[in-house]
């Protein structure tokens, strides 16, 4: 955003939030960037009261100056004294589709802007043309009667590993990872994390449970807790839940994130396929590659001795209406184990010897 040359950048009371998600190998993802290792632009250029917030850290950061990552808001605040007065925490909007701020969680934008005595007189009105307030207006387009940010506040802010959603193979170990923040006000010492693994659904017998210790977390800092490793024998859906406590918390309502994953294990059956199906069973596609993924089909030689072969006529994603069936059947499980007979059904199975 920032300039070297042109005109003079005043870059205030705004939210700049990014909600990219998680990005692999040199991916980067950034709220503000200056090309000036020193400077948001020439001089006399201004930047201060917004909120600079990034939701996934994997790979992500508040700014960027002169090709410098700059992961945290005090890294940031380094670049020509900037944002002084900027905080790094959630706005907190109601929805990826709906940017009004929710007036029920504590949220930074609450009166944290400012008309910089009188500089800035041209927004007396908010996004919906309702009045701003004279002295302490909030920060971005939504005004409001909203609830201030907490002074200690610990935050469970994001699932990193086991990503929510996302999928991995029985026996294979991983170690749980999650972010925490500091989303008060003041900073904040000796914050006790948790994760917790427990399933397979509809079970909810608790299966892995490790804790660890943030020393310390500057105000709006973010960080990432890497717990031991684990390996799950079971195939089936499971939920995580990352804790954060501290002592003295004025929100306890964000100490908790959680979501679901999935252990999968081989296919070996009868499985429905069709749009009224959960995934990945709704689509060919997603059928195959989960196939794929347990190693159930041989990718690029799906016609050599000891792989399947796949008649797609009786699947929807090859014109016909309704649901279909694919039958995995795999060499190393006894004959017709776990089959489903029905008319002319898709089938992937192992070709004959010649």
């Amino acid at each position: 955003m920032g300039t070297t040359t042109g005109a003079v950048m005043r870059i205030r009371n705004n939210i700049f939030g990014n909600y990219v998600g998680t990005q692999h190998g040199s991916g980067k993802h950034y709220c503000i960037v200056t090309p000036a290792l020193n400077s948001v632009g020439p001089a006399g250029s201004r930047c201060d009261r917004n909120i600079l917030f990034v939701n996934n850290i994997s790979n992500g950061f508040i700014g960027l100056a002169n090709s410098v990552d700059k992961l945290n808001l005090s890294d940031w605040q380094a670049v020509a004294s900037t944002d002084s007065f900027s905080s790094s925490a959630d706005p907190q909007y109601i929805s990826d589709a709906n940017l009004h701020i929710n007036s029920s969680i504590p949220t930074p934008v609450e009166s944290g802007g400012s008309y910089f005595g009188g500089a800035i007189s041209w927004v007396p009105l908010d996004a919906d043309a309702q009045v701003r307030n004279s002295t302490t207006p909030d920060i971005g387009a939504d005004e409001g009667a909203f609830v201030v940010v907490a002074t200690t506040d610990a935050r469970a802010a994001s699932l990193v590993d086991p990503q929510v959603g996302s999928m991995k193979l029985v026996n294979v170990s991983f170690s749980p990872q999650a972010t925490f923040s500091n989303a008060g006000t003041a900073n904040v010492s000796n914050i006790s994390v948790r994760y917790r693994i427990s399933g397979p659904s509809p079970s909810t017998t608790v299966i892995y449970d490790r804790t660890s210790n943030i020393a310390s977390l500057g105000s709006g800092a973010t960080t990432t807790i890497t717990f031991p490793s684990f390996t799950i024998a079971n195939a089936g859906f499971y939920t995580m839940r990352a804790t954060a406590t501290v002592s003295g918390d004025q929100n306890v309502a964000n100490d908790e994130a959680t979501g679901s994953f999935e252990i999968a294990g081989p296919m070996n059956g009868s499985y429905t396929v069709g749009v009224a199906q959960p995934a990945p069973f709704n689509t060919l596609t997603a059928t195959l590659a989960r196939a794929l993924v347990g190693g159930d089909l041989g990718a690029g030689d799906t016609a050599a001795p000891g792989r399947h072969l796949l008649d797609q006529r009786d699947l929807p994603d090859h014109g016909r209406p309704g649901a279909g069936r694919l039958i995995v059947e795999r060499p190393d499980h006894p004959a017709g184990a776990g089959r489903e007979r029905g008319p002319s059904p898709a089938r992937a199975r192992t070709p004959p010897s010649s």
